[in-house]
């Protein structure tokens, strides 16, 4: 069945002239990975087979809870993801590597065409060192380049994405919000849009695991509180990242050297440090050494998540879902 779908997947490829090569490389070793897969429901009968920690046994029957949770109360779609688990070898803290890109002197991201996922601003890879040539190559060509691990991504349906031991190294609302945006991205999608597709799946994985706290622990628990201040930093650092956006395009009409430039994103960085957040999860953006690819992959997940907050103020989470599964 995997294979089959692979050379489907590949066919496809060559009817739409993208990187079949590339496309076959990653497939394969996808393919190897979904083969050392093993069952979570067996695995949970005995951990100490597979050298699980209680903690990783306690987030395992985590994931499967927030699934259950997803498909019955909230209305993402149930498949066979995240029944299966993977442990990565060198105990690495990502499992797919993302090279973005930009041109220098304009906010324009550099785009990558796939018949599935349609046009998108980033190029996976399985192997770290792949991603770095792209990367180099990109740079050496004048364009700006962001390269970041991830640990997880979605086959749209393709394959049962797995879940990775890479995965149980978040904290267990970081994996919460991991599932559900991950299952957004298979139950909503809109091929070529990825700023639709990422801020929409950001906005809908906060909202969910916000409602699943709360129904789990109680409105009053430390868990709802935590949430509830991750979604108001989620609303600041949008808000920052949108406006910096505009910002930016206004000042490339006259930016015309890296020393403008760095002088601009230093200023972005000071800005930043001003904004009110109560938790520490956009404190990467102050590390960052910022370039236009960086931007961009920000303003990606969060462009559409103050228009998504006005959409569900009158209505449930589930109905707000539902009106753009119907579109």
């Amino acid at each position: 069945m995997l294979v089959r779908g692979l050379f489907i997947f590949v066919f496809s490829l060559f009817l739409n002239g993208c990187e079949v090569s590339y496309v076959t490389e990653q497939g394969l070793i996808y393919l190897a990975h979904l083969n050392r897969a093993k069952s979570i429901q067996e695995i949970l009968k005995n951990p100490k087979k597979y050298k699980l920690s209680d903690e990783e046994v306690q987030k395992l029957k985590l994931i499967q809870d927030v699934q259950k949770y997803a498909i019955e109360k909230i209305g993402l779609k149930e498949s066979q993801n995240y029944t299966k688990y993977i442990k990565l070898k060198d105990d690495r803290r990502a499992f797919v590597y993302l090279v973005l890109a930009a041109h220098k002197y304009e906010l324009k991201p550099y785009y990558w065409d796939f018949p599935v996922s349609g046009r998108v601003p980033y190029k996976g890879f399985f192997e770290l060192e792949k991603a770095k040539a792209l990367g180099k190559e990109l740079e050496s060509q004048g364009y700006d380049v962001s390269l970041r691990g991830s640990v997880a991504f979605s086959t749209l349906g393709w394959f049962s994405d797995p879940v990775n031991s890479s995965m149980l190294h978040l904290d267990d609302l970081e994996i919460m919000d991991l599932i559900f945006h991950e299952m957004t991205h298979d139950t909503v999608y809109f091929p070529g849009d990825s700023d639709f597709n990422e801020s929409f799946a950001t906005f809908v994985g906060s909202q969910t695991t916000l409602l699943y706290v709360t129904d789990k622990y109680g409105k009053n628990s430390k868990e709802v509180s935590l949430q509830k201040q991750r979604i108001s930093d989620s609303k600041i650092f949008s808000q920052f990242v949108n406006q910096s956006v505009n910002q930016l395009k206004e000042k490339y009409k006259n930016i015309k050297t890296e020393r403008e430039r760095n002088k601009v994103f230093k200023e972005l960085k000071e800005s930043f440090k001003k904004l009110p957040l109560k938790t520490d999860q956009y404190l990467f953006f102050e590390k960052s050494k910022l370039n236009n690819a960086i931007i961009l992959s920000f303003n990606t997940y969060y462009t559409s998540y103050g228009k998504f907050e006005k959409e569900l103020q009158n209505i449930s989470l589930k109905d707000f879902l539902e009106k753009y599964k119907n579109k």
